[in-house]
């Protein structure tokens, strides 16, 4: 699909510390300059302790800042075609749906899915679900892991993750503002600055508003503007560096979408629709999370985090892609079927995790609770009305061994024990709950051939819990008796495990500034979930489920 800003002007002013840097810049352009300069140590993230790319055994793709700005990417959806068997679908405004090795969601309608395959994490807070989200304004860089990620994620990321990490107070990120303008009434203004509060405490705050009309002309209803394109987001990091090591860290996010979703059309006209009833992809989302670190003997440190999460969101479409007039002078059935369908989704998460580790052990402690409220209305020939509550409550205890073997061995050994509790309501009387016992585990084996190269072996196993085929459920009045028969053995589906085992290498240059990764994985899948569909629902129909 077209993006705006694939021809967008960005006009970046920056103002730093002298002794740092100053720069004046049009960020078009500036691409070579940025790719010409050095390579520096990597960190990744998105392990359970910080750690250089040099030494993680993982399928690993990273997008460090200079690379975000050469691809001018505002959202996740602008870089993942870069990562190796990373794929994604639209379905919304923005790509809501990832896949990795082939495993992933590719819609959501009635089911809760408040654990895809593929997690999101943004800044230390948990979004999976809420693709929407992956912003890029103001990012320090963002990693994207193939393969389960259980012992640091459990249930949230069998196939996968992906993690934003945002420039923070006590990074060396300059301060700027940035203005830009681009095809299809595109435009935006943000800026982002650091201040010192007091001689311990630093604070960044961030913020963007970018507008764009979208590339759908609707036909019908004479405007250019249903696959709008309207976004806000503010993001406020505090930190506290104390005497001794010790430190707090804050971190609130809020995001404001109101997109529109106005994407098919019956005769495949490309970007113009003929729809009636264009539809919408709105999110709006409020983050906050606090991080304690206290070291504790003589290399150790412990790590609190609480966290919260409050999203709102809407989501509909015009089922039938067209308007009453599709049918005249015409000899067809299309004209008969009409229908707007809406999904409003209240979820609420909350979140602690404790970690104990120093350089050669790691243990921890999660909690979480999260409920999802949805409520449908769908309107036109065949109305339906649905309110459900989905609850789940998961808690884990998980470790890390990380023995060094020799000057250029390296073990990893990982796990973690999750128990699983769901329950969900809906207003068709059903009530279903789950109980799973869910085992994730790591283990991989690191060799340095040098300072340029390495070699890995890894072999992983994740998990994705069982739950209620809501999807089946919400239309089991309305199929046939022959339909029922097969949707009362589908209303339940069980928990699914994917077993990775994987060989990789890395290496670079002595300048560092060239690098690469090869990987061979071989995937096993017990039980997978996957989405089907039933015939004669109603007579001569299909179900998806």
């Amino acid at each position: 699909m077209p993006s705006a800003w694939n021809d967008c002007y960005i006009t970046k002013i920056c103002f730093a510390n002298a002794a740092r840097f100053a720069c004046a810049m049009l960020m078009l352009g500036s691409a070579d300059r940025l790719g010409a300069q050095a390579m520096q140590e990597v960190i990744v993230y998105s392990s359970l302790t910080e750690q250089t790319l040099a030494n993680t055994a993982a399928s690993i793709t990273i997008f460090d800042a200079k690379r975000l700005s050469a691809n001018n990417a505002q959202h996740i959806e602008h870089i993942l075609n870069a990562a190796p068997n990373v794929n994604f679908s639209g379905g919304a405004a923005r790509a809501r749906f990832v896949q990795m090795r082939g495993i992933g969601d590719i819609e959501q309608f009635v089911d809760p899915k408040a654990y895809p395959s593929v997690g999101l994490s943004l800044d230390g807070i948990d979004f999976s679900g809420l693709f929407g989200a992956g912003l890029l304004f103001d990012t320090q860089q963002v990693e994207v892991l193939r393969g389960p990620q259980g012992t640091r994620l459990g249930a949230s990321a069998l196939a996968g993750s992906i993690n934003i990490i945002s420039n923070t107070a006590d990074s060396l990120a300059p301060s700027f503002v940035e203005a830009g303008v681009g095809k299809f009434a595109s435009r935006q203004l943000g800026g982002a600055g650091s201040i010192k509060l007091t001689e311990n405490t630093g604070a960044r705050l961030a913020a963007r508003q970018y507008r764009s009309d979208g590339y759908i002309e609707n036909k019908f209803l004479g405007v250019n503007d249903t696959a709008r394109q309207d976004e806000f987001t503010a993001k406020l990091n505090i930190n506290n560096t104390r005497a001794g090591g010790q430190s707090t860290n804050l971190t609130a996010i809020h995001i404001d979408n109101d997109n529109g979703y106005d994407a098919f059309s019956l005769k495949n006209t490309g970007l113009r629709t003929q729809s009636d009833q264009p539809g919408n992809d709105k999110q709006r989302i409020s983050a906050i999370a606090v991080k304690f670190l206290q070291p504790v003997l003589e290399d150790g440190e412990i790590e609190y985090q609480l966290s919260a999460l409050r999203a709102n969101t809407l989501y509909s479409f015009d089922e039938d892609w067209t308007d009453p007039s599709v049918c005249d002078a015409v000899a067809c059935n299309a004209g008969t079927f009409f229908s707007f369908d809406q999904y409003r989704r209240d979820r609420n998460d909350y979140t602690a995790e404790i970690k104990l580790s120093n350089s050669q052990y790691l243990a921890g402690f999660f909690a979480q609770q999260k409920q999802i409220d949805l409520h449908r209305n769908r309107s036109g020939d065949a109305p339906l009305q649905l309110d459900s509550r989905y609850q789940a409550r998961r808690f884990a205890l998980f470790g890390q061994l990380s023995p060094q073997l020799n000057e250029s061995l390296n073990l990893e050994l990982g796990a973690r024990y999750e128990w699983f509790d769901d329950d969900y309501s809906d207003s068709t009387l059903l009530a279903s709950d789950s109980r799973d016992e869910l085992w994730q585990l790591n283990a991989s084996l690191k060799y340095s051939l040098s300072d340029q190269a390495r070699l890995y072996l890894l072999a992983s196993r994740g998990n994705k819990a069982g739950g209620v085929n809501t999807d089946a459920s919400s239309s089991f009045s309305a199929a046939t008796p022959a339909t029922q028969a097969e949707l009362s053995e589908r209303l339940r589906f069980s928990s699914e495990s994917l077993s990775n085992y994987e060989v990789g290498a890395g290496f670079s240059n002595r300048e560092d500034t060239l690098s690469g990764n090869i990987s061979l994985f071989y995937n096993y899948r017990s039980n997978p979930q996957y989405e089907t569909f039933l015939q004669d629902f109603p007579a001569g129909g299909f179900l998806f489920i």
